[in-house]
């Protein structure tokens, strides 16, 4: 199946230009550890990162034929329901824990992923050792992991910078404005995102994407269905 979104121009190529996005996206792989950063520590790139991680599990669900779940590891209870699943992502797929510090959660995402789930954690602190740890219980269970960088909540910046090569990518995410929609109506959520690092190829590579937009139908059915349309005194807004 292919992934939900699809490359739209690069920086160093003409802006008209649309080739295939596959090479790129394709770095996501079972086996590896991936890290995703937001491109600057607001609350705005922060959900950006968060929603472009949630299309790369959305598409890793898709192209499995296990039908195992994914885990969800966090400091912060806040995934939205609506939001996953118009995304691409079908909150019933996904376990979420709730986790009391960095290490706790580096050590649930790793026993996961050794155990053969794929999924993610958010982390502020990530470092060489922690990551040789989940790089090898991604390949002993032969998962998929995410690293999202996440600042812990009051804090004004991450706890340190990123030091691991052992993750397989890194990559840096950003908002960027989405194309309109017929009758003037939102565009798709859009990033432009560079591969700062990837094993055995060149890194800084500069690109934008756009991703699928599943739209309410994605929650028929769903138990969060009664809250894809809150009343307007109750409306939540953002999607991730």
């Amino acid at each position: 199946m292919s992934f939900p979104v699809y490359f739209m121009f690069s920086s160093a190529t003409n802006p008209l230009a649309t080739p295939s996005c596959a090479d790129h996206l394709a770095l996501f792989q079972g086996g590896q550890i991936h890290e995703i950063q937001p491109a600057d520590e607001d609350e705005q790139e922060a959900a950006s990162a968060t929603c472009f991680a949630v299309t790369v599990l959305a598409r890793w669900l898709a192209v499995q034929r296990a039908d195992l779940p994914l885990i969800w590891v966090s400091g912060q209870a806040d995934l939205y329901g609506p939001g996953l699943a118009m995304l691409g992502l079908d909150p019933a797929r996904l376990l979420m824990v709730q986790a009391s510090d960095d290490s706790v959660a580096l050590a649930c995402l790793e026993a996961a992923l050794r155990a053969g789930l794929s999924g993610l954690v958010e982390s502020a602190a990530f470092g060489r050792v922690a990551g040789r740890r989940l790089a090898l219980a991604a390949r002993v269970g032969r998962a998929m992991g995410l690293v999202l960088r996440r600042r812990p909540h009051g804090a004004k910046k991450l706890s340190s910078e990123s030091d691991s090569f052992a993750v397989s990518s890194r990559w840096r995410i950003e908002a960027t404005p989405s194309l309109m929609l017929p009758g003037r109506s939102p565009g798709r959520p859009c990033w432009r995102a560079e591969i700062l690092y990837a094993r055995g190829q060149a890194g800084g590579k500069n690109f934008c994407l756009e991703g699928a937009y599943h739209g309410t139908d994605a929650l028929a059915g769903h138990r969060f269905a009664g809250l894809a349309d809150p009343p307007a005194d109750q409306r939540r807004f953002g999607i991730a």
